[in-house]
């Protein structure tokens, strides 16, 4: 989101314009893409102490716009600190991504004075009243970031995990790694559970079936690695190849796997973002007022 100079009566601190005599503003980005999630790091850099008086009074706030054409995908980010993030998904992303930011009014503002205001342009001693969500600060830098960056890993990941009926009385779970594929092993009734709202519970299913045996799956993997002489079996394994390819997209290999639950790269931790931090959405599917109606039907 591009603003043009002189767009309103009153100053802007902008680099293009001279509306102020001193002062500065911008911000620097940073991305990462992670398991099919794009974070943004964004840093405020203002040099201006009127306007940073406002933002620490609540009346101005940072603001972030972040657009993607192509897929219509537009998000504001407000922030009251000199620093903030969001995490997009890359599905709402496409090619080219265009983050703006600046430094709008939270509340009406009167009699707004500026003692760095342009008096060749504004005159001695001018104020002004502000609306809210008037811009009073344009960044200096416009972000043009590419995300099209390892999608392919993300999509295979669901082709090397599937569920096997066995004859059982037992309601446990058992993961076998020993093919190509890695099989959950349950009972017939928990199958046909399975197979009934697979489609309506994915990420239910996900959680309560799919991320135990991608934990095991990390677990082992991270053994495999701990153990001197390796153990080549594995590593033919279709499945081991798959993860170890999602991992790498991701600047993480086999070996920065760890069995310490305060690690970033915890197994648990790990299986959880390869598919998306699924536990949020599926507690969402079990609230789902529709679904709760239709069991009472």
């Amino acid at each position: 989101m591009k603003l043009s100079k002189h767009l309103t009566p009153y100053p802007i601190l902008n680099h293009e314009d001279d509306d102020y005599v001193k002062g500065s503003f911008d911000s620097v980005v940073e991305d990462d893409l992670e398991f099919g999630m794009f974070t943004l790091r964004i840093k405020y850099l203002l040099d201006e102490p009127e306007l940073a008086k406002l933002i620490k009074e609540g009346k101005a706030c940072f603001l972030t716009h972040i657009e993607c054409t192509l897929t219509g995908y537009r998000h504001f980010v407000e922030s009251r600190e000199d620093g903030t993030s969001v995490t997009i998904p890359t599905s709402e992303l496409a090619d080219q991504v265009e983050i703006s930011s600046f430094v709008v009014a939270v509340k009406d503002i009167d009699d707004y004075k500026n003692p760095a205001f342009n008096e060749l342009g504004y005159g001695k001693n001018a104020s002004f009243h502000i609306d809210a969500t008037n811009v009073l600060a344009i960044g200096a830098t416009t972000y043009q970031l590419d995300i099209k960056r390892g999608q392919q890993a993300y999509e295979s990941i669901g082709d090397i995990i599937a569920l096997k009926a066995i004859d059982s009385p037992k309601d446990d779970l058992k993961v076998s790694l020993d093919q190509d594929c890695i099989f959950i092993q349950v009972n017939r009734d928990i199958f046909n559970l399975y197979d009934q709202y697979k489609s309506a519970k994915k990420y239910t299913m996900i959680s309560l079936l799919i991320m135990p045996a991608l934990t095991k799956a990390l677990i082992e993997m991270h053994n495999n690695e701990q153990t001197e002489d390796g153990t080549e079996g594995l590593e033919s394994y279709q499945w081991y190849q798959v993860i170890q390819d999602t991992l790498t997209a991701n600047g993480i290999s086999v070996a920065d796997i760890s069995l310490d639950p305060g690690d970033t790269n915890y197994a648990g931790d790990l299986a959880e973002r390869i598919f998306r931090m699924p536990l949020l959405k599926a507690m969402q599917e079990l609230a789902d007022p529709e679904e709760e109606e239709a069991d009472e039907e």
